[in-house]
């Protein structure tokens, strides 16, 4: 009789255990991968010390603000504990290698990263074989111009698990539909969104029709608007939209989408981000058209619906 009921319990532990497994390989097979709270997660910002040039970069003072900005938003993910790895190399520590390195790193060991950069961008080309592309796009590193850049297609070198899931590059261009970028048949991409998310099929306005792809990459379309600048409501400026979006963001149950429309109603005294000049358009000096302005957006691709701070047990 003992060896019966033995004999039964291995038959059942046994059934258990490749149930298991069964399960697991599906997962990994479907690429399903943890969320902003449950299980492994990363946020980094990264930033450049650059802004010499006053007309187009805005000097010290949004040097000084993007310093700023950055340690306050740091200060909300570190206070929330929602994350396990939180880090804030703004500054010196934005080195291109310590980037690519902190890619890999972040696919290897965690199932969600956010990433934010405050900063500039600029075209490059690639000395990688039979690259069809032509003109690349980097974001500048600490030294900033005539320095080592951050190039898009290095960074999509280091992607293993495709678990960069929001990406805010506080940049120009990168945002507009022709940067959308490509991937090619070998892996090697062009562009920062199709770089850093490792696709290229997200929905062109998030913000108004979220694609339910779990991926979110928000970027400006021609030129960023500086955090110095004023929102035009009570004493706001840009800064303060930046660094209250994350606050919202890390509300519990809240989505990109909330974030942004609750940032707005504070500093615009808008009902929403789509009705705020962000979405509508702004205007900014035109750099290539000197004593000119230009209309610039924030566009907001893929997932508006995606949260950073998720509830126990939801679905990715």
């Amino acid at each position: 009789m003992k060896k019966t009921v033995a004999l039964i319990f291995c038959i059942l532990l046994s059934v258990s255990l490749v149930f298991s497994i069964l399960i697991l390989t599906i997962d990994n097979e479907n690429g399903s991968h943890g969320d902003g709270k449950n299980e492994g997660s990363a946020f980094i910002i990264w930033g450049t010390l650059d802004y010499t040039d006053e007309t187009y970069m805005g000097g010290e003072k949004e040097r000084n603000a993007s310093r700023d900005v950055c340690d306050t938003i740091y200060g909300f993910f570190a206070d929330a504990r929602a994350y396990d790895y939180v880090e804030n190399f703004w500054g010196n520590d934005t080195q291109p290698d310590q980037v690519y390195s902190n890619v890999s790193y972040c696919e290897e060991n965690y199932n969600f990263t956010a990433i934010f950069y405050k900063g500039h961008s600029l075209g490059t080309h690639c000395d990688v074989e039979n690259c069809t592309f032509g003109e690349h796009w980097t974001l500048y590193a600490a030294g900033g111009y005539r320095e080592e850049y951050i190039v898009d297609y290095l960074i999509h070198d280091r992607m293993s698990s495709g678990t960069h899931d929001f990406v805010f590059l506080w940049t120009c261009g990168y945002g507009a539909e022709d940067k959308l970028g490509e991937i090619d048949e070998n892996g090697h991409s062009v562009s920062m969104l199709a770089s850093w998310m490792d696709t290229t099929g997200l929905e062109a306005d998030g913000y108004a029709s979220p694609d339910g792809s779990n991926h979110c990459f928000i970027g400006f379309d021609v030129y960023s608007i500086w955090f110095s600048n004023k929102t035009g409501y009570a004493d706001f400026d840009y800064g303060d939209f930046a660094s209250l979006f994350f606050k919202y963001a890390l509300y519990e149950g809240w989505t990109i989408n909330d974030a942004l429309d609750a940032a707005a109603e504070e500093t615009h005294w808008q009902s929403s981000f789509g009705d705020c000049q962000l979405y509508t358009g702004y205007l900014m000096a035109d750099s290539d058209n000197p004593g000119q302005s230009v209309v610039c957006y924030m566009r907001v691709w893929g997932d508006g619906n995606l949260r950073l701070l998720r509830g126990e047990g939801e679905d990715r």
